[in-house]
């Protein structure tokens, strides 16, 4: 459940419950990336409140917003999301080993289960890639930065000439630049 939270017609933050375990993973990785993204300078997201267990046993995450009744939705591509994703870029890119990238552990996940894929998907042409990526860059040292991973309208607003990106859950730290615009 996600609840809006607000005073009159201010909106002050979203909070996020939930009794499943699983969500509750989802809420502090959330949380953290938030923390991180804050500490390394990202603009346009929210700040992690809160992200805890109440007595009862619900999970819990809180996070403020910078959303009015104002804003709105932008549902073509335009050079906030570009900004957007070039800040996200510059404030978290780093060289690292091909094999310790998030990227390079979503591939081996993706190589495991390939066959969960639905008949319609050319899972062969999907092993060829991912074999093509890994040939060319293990044992390497490649450029990565954060990855939000749900880059999608729904998941953003403009508000006074600004995109703010929210439901940070499936993001990673170490992703080639730029993918989120496939997203």
């Amino acid at each position: 459940i996600t609840m809006q939270l607000s005073s009159g017609r201010r909106i002050l933050g979203y909070c996020k419950l939930s009794n499943s375990d699983d969500i509750k993973e989802l809420f502090a990785k959330e949380s953290e990336m938030l923390s991180w993204l804050a500490g390394k300078g990202v603009t346009g997201i929210p700040k992690a409140l809160y992200c805890g267990t109440l007595e009862c046993g619900t999970h819990i995450f809180v996070q403020s917003t910078a959303k009015t009744a104002s804003s709105s939705a932008k549902h073509n591509w335009c050079s906030l999301h570009e900004e957007f994703l070039s800040q996200l870029h510059e404030k978290t890119k780093e060289s690292i080993a091909f094999e310790d990238s998030d990227f390079c552990h979503s591939l081996d996940l993706l190589e495991r289960h390939i066959s969960w894929l639905p008949d319609n998907i050319d899972a062969e042409l999907i092993s060829r890639a991912i074999t093509g990526i890994k040939r060319s860059s293990c044992g390497k040292k490649v450029e990565f930065s954060a990855f939000h991973g749900d880059f999608t309208p729904w998941n953003m607003f403009v508000e006074k000439g600004r995109l703010f990106v929210f439901d940070f859950e499936y993001a990673a730290k170490s992703y080639p630049p730029g993918l989120d615009r496939c997203h």
